[in-house]
């Protein structure tokens, strides 16, 4: 099986040291630019190295475009969107 999209929630969530590391390499394996990879997760060391993108939402739920560690756009409800950088 090759699914173009993926997505995981979670993944390393609960899982002893050892296995995260198993499940990050693997990740990082089946990257691809055929693939797209959504990874919902509150651990940010499992985005380094894996991540092209990544949108962050905080506990007030704003939300936070990024790419290259670059803020691109930020909105905290519909129609209130800012655009902080890039193209």
């Amino acid at each position: 099986m090759e699914p173009e999209v993926l997505v995981i929630d979670e993944p390393i969530s609960g899982l002893d040291e050892d296995a995260q590391e198993w499940v990050t390499a693997f990740l990082k394996e089946i990257r691809s630019p055929e693939r797209t990879i959504i990874i919902g997760t509150h651990d940010k060391r499992l985005l380094s190295g894996l991540a092209d993108a990544e949108v962050h939402m905080n506990k007030l739920h704003k939300v936070e475009f990024m790419r290259s560690g670059k803020s691109m756009v930020q909105f905290s409800n519909i129609g209130n969107t800012e655009r902080t950088g890039g193209k």
